[in-house]
């Protein structure tokens, strides 16, 4: 399936594929709707509480106080990555840990290593970590409740590439890790074993490609714009 932006469409040569789209929007109950190809739709633990988003609906984490994650299960489409862009908005309440996990792709074992996850942390530090090692955006996230775009990119080789409100935030080397057939976990940093995030959580999207940054700022401007095969 290609990605189309409205505005560029001659970019959709590069052929990045949307693995994962979760609005957000239900409003209510437990399922949440991948609204990608592949329906890797998601399972809501705990008690998040649903709030207004950034477009439509969002799910707030309170860290540990409700020990919440959305859980994605296993997915053929999510265990291969390569190259690939993980992208969120945010609204930081400032009331996670020293850490705050937010997308993570692990085994259910959590002695076996990371394939990948990004975490903000108390002051504010975006990162991008894998069994390698972890790497930091070249500046912070806004602790503040303003809504924060942030996307980082992996090159399936061994550049980080990180972004904050659609602006390039730096690049940082580490080697790719080798895929996994675990979970996809909003929320949390470990499947079912603690490290719970905080802070209000919208628009998640994965893809497999690692976004140039103009198509990161238009994601940023328009959302994901999944095609008719998709819906």
């Amino acid at each position: 399936m290609l990605m189309v932006f409205p505005l560029s469409a001659h970019r959709v040569e590069r052929k990045a594929s949307l693995v994962l789209y979760l609005p957000l929007d239900e409003g209510k109950g437990v399922l949440v709707q991948d609204r990608s190809r592949f329906r890797n739709n998601g399972t809501i633990n705990g008690k998040p509480t649903w709030l207004p988003g950034k477009r439509g609906n969002a799910l707030r984490f309170h860290g540990a106080k409700t020990n919440a994650f959305v859980d994605v299960r296993p997915s053929a489409s999510l265990n291969g990555m390569g190259a690939h862009t993980l992208s969120f908005w945010l609204q930081w309440d400032g009331q996670g840990a020293s850490w705050s996990p937010l997308l993570t792709k692990r085994p259910v074992d959590v002695t076996d290593p990371d394939q990948c996850s990004t975490w903000v942390r108390s002051d504010g530090r975006f990162d991008y970590r894998n069994d390698h090692g972890t790497v930091f955006a070249n500046r912070n996230v806004r602790l503040t409740n303003e809504w924060t775009f942030l996307a980082v990119t992996h090159d399936g080789k061994d550049t980080v590439t990180f972004f904050i409100d659609g602006v390039p935030a730096g690049k940082k080397k580490l080697t790719k890790a080798a895929s996994n057939d675990g979970p996809f976990v909003i929320g949390s940093g470990r499947h079912l074993a603690g490290d719970f995030g905080a802070g209000t959580i919208d628009e998640v999207a994965i893809f497999d490609s690692d976004l140039t940054a103009a198509e990161i700022k238009e994601l940023r401007e328009q959302g994901p714009m999944v095609s008719k095969r998709a819906k």
